[in-house]
């Protein structure tokens, strides 16, 4: 596996990191490069494949999302395990 990234991909990652929508990160971007207004569908792509990548995925979670709870082990339904012991 392998990942190149440039000046433009390292200011994407980090909008991500820094929990920054899209928007946002293209918003930004058009402050310090030429012609971001013709690559937004490529920005957006590349926010998506970085999102989604088994590498970043957990990094880049956005914590202002509603998540279900996490599944515990032995659990029925969500309902959570009782320690009787």
């Amino acid at each position: 596996m392998s990942y190149s990234l440039g000046e433009i991909e390292l200011r994407v990652f980090r909008g991500l990191l820094e929990q920054r929508s899209v928007e946002e990160i293209i918003t930004a971007l058009k402050d310090d490069f030429d012609d971001v207004e013709g690559q937004q569908q490529q920005l957006r792509a590349l926010c998506t494949a970085l999102q989604h990548s088994a590498l970043f995925r957990l990094l880049l979670r956005r914590t202002d999302v509603p998540r279900l709870a996490p599944r515990v082990p032995g659990s029925v339904a969500g309902e959570e395990l009782v320690n009787h012991g």
